[in-house]
């Protein structure tokens, strides 16, 4: 809810954004990859600690898989919008 405020008083839907270098015709999200990594081990890193069902370090051998499908899920989820973004924008604009 916060980074939802802080979007808000920052302009919301109105925002515009910064141009670097020129147009772009699409952008690959890499914040969001960032902001999500961060916010979700701020959140299951103390959990995994407070609930554990067995002792483990958290960067253990068994991390890189899970930091792998973190990423993949992520760049799916990124894809599907475009596929899904690109016959709206054709249909409506």
């Amino acid at each position: 809810m916060g980074f939802g405020i802080v979007a808000m008083l920052m302009g919301g839907a109105q925002a515009t954004a910064i141009n670097v270098g020129g147009m772009r015709s699409w952008a690959a999200g890499l914040d969001y990859f960032v902001l999500e990594l961060l916010v979700l081990g701020l959140i299951f890193i103390p959990a995994e600690a407070l609930f554990w069902l067995q002792r483990q370090k958290v960067l253990r051998q068994r991390g890189q898989t899970d930091l792998k499908h973190f990423f993949v899920r992520l760049a799916g989820v990124q894809l599907l919008s475009l596929a899904a973004l690109l016959p709206a924008q054709m249909l409506f604009l």
